[in-house]
């Protein structure tokens, strides 16, 4: 079972923890007010009417959450012994510093960068705006 489903089967779990809260407010109420018949009964609060409010609440932030999760799991997989992902559009890393570990990186398209430093390069064609010339490249 994949996360977001668990997360949203808790939705009833999380009905049940309201109310205990609810039962546990009414409860303190009670014992405060000596003499009443408990908030209910003396107060313009209809905890019923809350706690319907909290879990329609409750219920369309798990729908915007499946809603997300979805489409997080149209562009990411996992499986196979790899991790892939999609964009239809440009798909952006940014940070500090990326790490990579790996035998080699393949791209099917141009690798463009401002700066490539290498200890060994390995091509069949290189272009350049300018070179520097060395016994390598001026015979």
């Amino acid at each position: 079972m994949t996360a977001w489903k668990a997360q949203l089967r808790t939705t009833g779990l999380v009905a049940i923890a309201a109310l205990a809260w609810l039962g546990a407010d009414l409860a303190s109420s009670e014992k405060s007010a000596p003499g009443s018949v408990g908030k209910l009964a003396t107060s313009e609060r209809d905890p019923l009417k809350e706690l319907g409010a909290r879990l329609a609440q409750l219920e369309q932030e798990n729908r915007a959450l499946a809603q997300r999760l979805a489409k997080l799991e149209g562009a990411v997989s996992v499986g196979g012994g790899g991790v892939t992902i999609a964009s239809a559009g440009t798909l952006r890393l940014q940070a500090a510093r990326i790490d990579a570990s790996a035998a080699t990186a393949s791209f099917s398209g141009a690798l463009k960068a401002e700066t490539v430093t290498a200890n060994t390069v390995n091509a069949n064609t290189v272009s350049a705006k300018s070179m520097t010339p060395a016994a390598g490249n001026v015979w």
